[in-house]
C-alpha cells in the first residue's frame, strides 16, 4: 500500500511516520482493494 503523509506547519518525526504506516498496514487484512492512503497532520 502506498502511504502519503503530509504535515502542515511542522515536520513529522520519523517515529510518527512509522507508527502511521504500521497502523495503516492493518487495513490490508480487511480489503485488498485499498492501494493508496493519504494522511494529513495540521497543528
Amino acid at each position: 500500500m502506498h502511504v502519503e503523509i503530509q504535515s502542515i506547519h511542522f515536520k513529522a518525526d520519523h517515529k510518527l511516520v512509522e507508527y502511521i504506516e504500521k497502523k495503516l498496514s492493518k487495513l490490508e487484512q480487511f480489503s485488498d482493494a485499498i492501494v493508496d492512503s493519504q494522511v494529513f497532520f495540521k497543528s
